[in-house]
């Protein structure tokens, strides 16, 4: 198992690979995985845990990363294959589960001119998260492969700015991330 300070120094390392799925994870998301491999050139996190099992990786070149997956046995979730690797990836057997592109609010101007008045924009409060982070669960593969947002994830990006909430009689029913 991957204990606190080993995933964040991964966290930290993985930051200055070329490609990498780890980059996206939280210490939940791992937290029964195994470390596969930690080099200068590779980081493969492998979580038995979930079915299917998840594989997290930072890697400078993805071919050489294909041939260590090939070698994995059982079934295997692989996140943030570059669209030039798929084929390679599907001829070692993966099926593409889902697709989709991530379009960033750039700022609140657009959205907050949907609002009859900017007292319908509500923020998240810290007290609020769990709320959140629960709408979010019951989201969870409804959406273009979207997973869940840990508790953790939504108080970081308290820290980082803010999140619309969106409420019908008091009742959380969204949330959105701003930039």
């Amino acid at each position: 198992m991957i204990g606190k300070d080993t995933f964040n120094t991964l966290i930290e390392r993985a930051k200055k690979f070329k490609y990498s799925s780890i980059n996206y994870i939280n210490f939940d998301d791992c937290k029964s995985a195994e470390l596969l491999k930690d080099s200068d050139n590779l980081i493969l996190i492998l979580d038995k845990s979930k079915s299917p099992a998840r594989l997290y990786f930072a890697a400078n070149e993805f071919k050489p990363l294909i041939n260590i997956i090939a070698g994995i046995s059982g079934k295997l979730r692989l996140h943030f294959v570059p669209r030039e690797f798929a084929a390679d990836i599907k001829s070692i057997g993966f099926v593409e589960w889902a697709e989709f592109l991530d379009f960033w609010n750039t700022g609140l101007t657009k959205t907050a001119s949907h609002f009859d008045s900017q007292n319908d924009i509500k923020y998240l409060d810290e007290d609020e998260i769990e709320g959140a982070s629960a709408v979010s669960k019951r989201c969870e593969l409804q959406s273009r492969g979207f997973e869940s947002v840990q508790t953790d994830c939504f108080l970081a990006w308290l820290r980082d700015g803010a999140v619309i909430v969106h409420k019908k009689d008091s009742v959380m029913t969204g949330v959105h991330k701003t930039v």
